[in-house]
């Protein structure tokens, strides 16, 4: 009984540690339900620092790619 005991209080100090594979899973469930970061991923591109867009353009393009991808719009979850 004292081994229980002494796994909970192990537990309660350091939690548990991930395996390699349940870390692929957990980032490939937060790159699926994060459309912000399916569009930055997709579609953004790193350019210069003369490289710029308005910030209603890119609302307007995350938007429309969420509509395309049947996915509900940050900005609609917001309001």
């Amino acid at each position: 009984m004292r081994w229980i005991v002494e796994g909970y209080q192990l537990y309660l100090e350091k939690g548990l540690k991930p395996t390699p594979i349940m870390e692929t899973y957990l980032d490939e469930y937060r790159t699926n339900s994060d459309p912000i970061y399916q569009f930055v991923d997709s579609y953004i591109e790193e350019t210069d620092e003369n490289g710029f867009v308005p910030v209603q353009t890119m609302l307007d393009a995350i938007k429309d790619y969420c509509y395309r991808q049947g996915l509900n719009s940050p900005t609609e979850a917001c309001t």
